[in-house]
């Protein structure tokens, strides 16, 4: 009896693991199979994804042509899995960048409170403004491109990142390990990035997977209005607004771009709940 509990003991803990964190790594692995179609775009995909080809347009999907043809006869499925390139690669900059610029003004402000109002009333009113508002704005300065929709979506998101990284500073600057570090007088930015940052990184990972997903649905937005990728770069927004007109005839040329980017968007949303429930002490005592 107890050499088959023995046996049965390694197998327990990949079970508990997947209980713990099914959705960590249905979430991962979901994401890891989007990230590969992209990144082996060139591989994968059997047709140049801006060959037009007039004969083949409005084909249904096929074993030549996977998810069918759009109007201009170009590949849907060449132009989906190249299309992950730019949103993949916009939602992971966005989530970098509005990250760290979010951390760093959020512990400014959390820890020096004189400039803690000044910071929270511009962030205030950034947050006033609706985020695809002021993405529009900022693209029609520049010209539209990855790194212009890096910066423009980037900088709604700011704010949010600012406000969560000052809350929680406000409430680890008050802890007693905090007091004895100011007290024997340990220089302010050694305080804030040895004492007070990491134990703030748990809620910032997790808010960083959500901006993430937030930004890539704000991308394929602006490039279904059109302010977002040019034309001539496949995009799951473009992709899906080259069919809207067709929906009733070609309704594949809108279905397959738009359950990638449900998917993607899914996949983050799930990364990011299962970060948060295994970087949460109190989520993880009870998921024992």
């Amino acid at each position: 009896m107890s050499t088959a509990v023995e046996r049965d003991l390694p197998l327990r803990k990949p079970r508990r693991a997947l209980a713990r964190h099914g959705l960590l790594l249905a979430g991962a692995a979901l994401l890891v199979a989007v990230a590969l179609l992209s990144i082996f775009a060139p591989v994968i995909a059997a047709h140049d994804p801006i060959e037009m080809n007039p004969i083949e347009r409005l084909r249904p999907p096929s074993l030549a042509h996977l998810f069918g043809t759009d109007s201009l006869g170009r590949d849907v499925f060449s132009r989906a899995v190249y299309g992950g390139r730019v949103s993949l690669t916009v939602g992971l900059g966005v989530a970098v960048l509005s990250t760290a610029l979010g951390v760093a003004i959020g512990l400014f402000g959390g820890f020096y409170r004189r400039a803690d109002a000044v910071i929270m009333r511009i962030t205030d009113g950034i947050m006033a403004i609706p985020g695809i508002l002021l993405a529009i704005a900022l693209i029609s300065i520049n010209k539209p491109g990855p790194l212009t929709l890096i910066v423009a979506i980037s900088v709604p998101e700011i704010p949010r990142v600012v406000r969560l990284v000052r809350s929680v500073v406000l409430t680890i600057r008050e802890q007693v390990y905090v007091e004895a570090a100011i007290a024997v007088g340990a220089p302010p930015l050694r305080l804030l990035f040895r004492h007070v940052l990491p134990n703030a990184l748990a809620p910032i990972i997790v808010q960083a997977t959500f901006i993430c997903a937030v930004a890539i649905i704000i991308e394929a937005s602006l490039s279904f209005l059109g302010v977002g990728s040019p034309p001539e770069v496949p995009s799951w927004g473009n992709i899906i607004a080259s069919g809207r007109n067709f929906v009733q005839r070609a309704p594949w040329i809108v279905i397959y771009p738009g359950a990638m980017l449900g998917l993607t968007v899914l996949a983050i949303n799930l990364l990011g709940d299962g970060l948060r429930d295994m970087l949460d002490p109190r989520l993880a005592r009870t998921l024992r």
